[in-house]
């Protein structure tokens, strides 16, 4: 039988370690449609689990999660609003088991798209 570790709770310790850290995500570069988004990725993570970032735009305060599992913790995050502020953040999730939520980015505005 092929087992997936995190339906058997094989990585509970892992999301127990993930959850004690304070991971702020932190823009590494900026266009006016796409952020490079990174953050110190948790030691223990397995290759069964993923990341999960919501994002916030503007000055709502409704997060949105984005419908995508990331397996890195340095991704560029595409199809964002031109001259728009948002803030992240990122959880670990394997099977049902969720890492508590990093604390918010600092406020990333993209840039004004350009037009030749």
């Amino acid at each position: 039988m092929n087992f997936n570790r995190c339906a058997l709770g094989l990585i509970t310790q892992t999301c127990t370690s993930f959850q004690k850290k304070t991971v702020k995500p932190i823009a590494t570069l900026v266009s006016g449609s796409s952020i490079k988004l990174s953050w110190d990725p948790d030691p223990s993570f397995i290759d069964d689990g993923y990341y999960e970032i919501s994002l916030k735009e503007g000055r709502t305060n409704k997060w949105v999660v984005r419908n995508e599992e990331y397996k890195s913790a340095d991704v560029i995050l595409s199809n964002l609003n031109p001259e728009t502020q948002y803030q992240f953040r990122v959880r670990y999730k394997c099977g049902d088991i969720e890492g508590q939520l990093s604390q918010p980015s600092d406020p990333i505005k993209t840039e004004k798209n350009e037009v030749y």
